[in-house]
């Protein structure tokens, strides 16, 4: 009789030993995750729902979403509804389908979707939120060539607006954002939208 008990139980001790590594593993990753300076994370447990959730995260809701779009539970139905999308899917989903965003102005909030491996019989997710700079920074040699108009101009350009967007939110018209653009690309020694894109990442 024991030795047909011995596989079984050696069998559910190692499985016993596995479950709590992961459960280690989870907490060392939420762990480091909570002191993150610049990204908040949240771990949340399907179907169950939210598990915890760094002080960053919490800041990043409160800064991106109204009460009312936080929703009873405080994450947004937006979110939790790719969450619930993706878990559904193979594998989770694609990385592309994994990353959600936001536009602010010259900010964006970024969510990463990651899967853990499931335990208990329920999927386990981390989201990762983050602000991301919208566009590429202007380099700050072309702010001393430029006037201070040009240099919004040529900011609203690396963030890839056209000139309608960039009048827009400057409150000017098409043909004086398309002026102070040419006389920048001449200060700049640059031809197009497309070289100065790619002299301000290069530089």
């Amino acid at each position: 009789m024991l030795s047909l008990l011995t596989p079984v139980l050696a069998s559910a001790l190692c499985q016993s030993v596995e479950l709590k590594e992961k459960v280690a593993r989870d907490h060392q990753l939420m762990e480091a995750l909570s002191h993150h300076q610049t990204i908040g994370s949240i771990m949340v447990k399907l179907p169950s729902g939210e598990q915890t959730r760094s002080e960053r995260a919490t800041a990043l809701l409160e800064q991106w979403f109204t009460p009312q779009e936080r929703g009873p539970q405080g994450l947004p139905p937006e979110l939790m509804e790719r969450l619930a999308l993706l878990d559904s899917m193979d594998g989770g989903g694609s990385h592309e389908q994994r990353t959600w965003k936001k536009a602010g102005g010259d900010t964006s909030l970024k969510v990463t979707f990651v899967p853990l491996p499931a335990r208990d019989g329920q999927t386990l997710w981390v989201l990762l939120l983050e602000e991301v700079q919208n566009g590429v920074p202007m380099p700050s040699a072309w702010r001393k060539r430029l006037t201070p108009r040009e240099a919004e101009v040529v900011e609203g350009a690396l963030c890839y607006l056209d000139n309608q967007d960039i009048g827009q939110r400057l409150g000017c018209s098409e043909a004086t954002v398309k002026k102070h653009l040419q006389r920048a690309f001449e200060k700049l020694a640059v031809e197009n939208r497309n070289m100065l894109l790619y002299w301000a990442v290069r530089r």
